[in-house]
């Protein structure tokens, strides 16, 4: 097994112990990402929007981003 490397990592490309991980995460430097409008809609009393654009968008080309916990 690798022990420097973490698997859960490696394999989903997040790791629950963030910054905890005893282990690595090898982050791209360049990656394709997919982007898919509409493919989930939030409920509005979810809080999403209060991260997102003033007027309820984000600008072009970019969705909302929520806060890291």
């Amino acid at each position: 097994q690798d022990r420097v490397n973490c698997p859960f990592y490696l394999k989903m490309g997040a790791c629950r112990r963030r910054d905890r991980c005893s282990r690595a995460h090898l982050k791209p430097k360049q990656s394709c990402t997919l982007l898919l409008n509409n493919m989930y809609q939030s409920h509005p009393r979810s809080g999403m929007q209060k991260h997102c654009h003033p007027q309820g968008r984000a600008p072009e080309g970019l969705g909302c981003v929520l806060p890291r916990r």
